[in-house]
């Protein structure tokens, strides 16, 4: 009996040890068959993207009072900023990280202050349901001056109005822009401040139910004031040219001015095109006595002074060409926020000056010949 049991123990044991044998010995891959890999480990925190700086500075979408606006086609900053005088379009473009105010990415969203997306002072009908109809739609003025504007009128029925700028162009397509607010059925709007000159559209939609219908109306808008320059595009001067008293006299490479309102004298050389600022400190100082050649002129007072710090007869500006003369110089600046002014002196004469403060960055450029 032992002995039997003694057997049985022995015979247990190597079926064990044959088990772990199998469990623990590797399986060589069969050739073509499926290897199941390791499933990978997910990291609950993954990396961040690098922070973005542009909203430090770019901080339309943020901003209280300003909206989401979906650009269209043929939209342009300017119209889009229409009767919002406090705000220039470089602004609104910096504001949204535009590249070019001029040149909006369609389909793209920017963030206007809401003031700007035109509204009337109606209110919003509910209780019609009428078909919708346009009665009619009219400006008080269909010829105005940018600065001016005019108020736009109509009279409807349906359900809901809209009322909202179109491209200039009358073929572009013009739909209405999402988020768009609703305006009276019967209702007014004032537009004003505008930008550019020319044609000036906008839309009445009036809607119940799936219908709707669509009236366009185009005003047509000239500039209050005028460039003392030509300019490229139909941009208007936000301000009249400004009279200031001074003088000016023309040399053999360049011009002279004087100004009454800063007795400031610029001189203006032609081969590089550079100026170079002076305040006039020379009232009571003696004019130079150096004897010019036939038909040409030794400048006196303040520009004499000048002419001789320069190094007179042999400075870079020469010898003058006429005499020098007062007149009151016509100044404008060429926008807003731009580096560059007009000047315009005798006979129309126009020169860009274009000055970058707190640099030596100072050149100019005539712009026109003498009429």
């Amino acid at each position: 009996m032992k002995k039997r049991i003694l057997i049985l123990i022995i015979l247990g044991l190597l079926v064990v040890t044959a088990t772990v044998s199998a469990q623990t010995t590797p399986v060589s891959p069969t050739p073509g068959a499926l290897t199941i890999l390791p499933t990978a480990t997910i990291d609950p925190f993954p990396t961040q993207a690098p922070p973005d700086s542009r909203l430090d500075f770019c901080r339309a979408p943020v901003l209280n009072g300003f909206a989401p606006y979906f650009v269209r086609p043929g939209d342009r900053l300017a119209d889009l900023l229409r009767s919002r005088d406090n705000l220039t379009i470089t602004q609104i473009a910096s504001l949204n990280c535009l590249d070019d105010p001029n040149s909006l990415p369609v389909g793209a969203v920017i963030w206007l202050p809401e003031s700007a997306i035109i509204s009337s002072s109606g209110e919003v009908s509910s209780t019609q349901t009428a078909a919708p109809r346009i009665i009619a739609l009219t400006a008080d003025d269909e010829t105005i001056a940018n600065q001016v504007g005019t108020t736009i009128r109509w009279e409807a029925t349906g359900e809901a109005a809209y009322f909202y700028s179109c491209p200039a162009d009358a073929n572009a397509p013009c739909t209405r822009p999402p988020f768009a607010p609703s305006v009276g059925l019967t209702d007014a709007v004032t537009v004003r401040d505008f930008q550019y000159a020319g044609p000036a559209r906008f839309r009445l939609e009036v809607v119940a139910g799936d219908e709707a219908v669509t009236q366009d109306i185009t005003l047509n808008v000239v500039c209050a004031q005028q460039w003392l320059a030509p300019l490229n595009g139909t941009l208007c001067p936000q301000e009249a040219a400004r009279a200031i008293f001074g003088a000016w006299q023309a040399f053999e490479n360049g011009v002279m001015f004087w100004f009454s309102d800063s007795d400031q004298i610029w001189v203006m050389t032609a081969d590089d095109h550079r100026v170079r600022i002076f305040n006039d400190i020379y009232e009571s100082q003696p004019d130079p006595d150096d004897i010019p050649p036939d038909g040409l002129f030794t400048p006196t007072m303040g520009f004499g002074q000048i002419w001789l710090l320069l190094g007179g007869a042999d400075s870079d500006i020469g010898w003058g060409i006429v005499p020098s003369r007062g007149l009151d110089i016509l100044r404008q600046r060429a926008g807003r926020v731009s580096f560059t002014t007009y000047i315009q002196g005798p006979d129309a004469i126009v020169y860009a000056v274009t000055i970058v403060p707190g640099t030596d960055i100072a050149l100019w450029q005539q712009v026109t010949e003498s009429s």
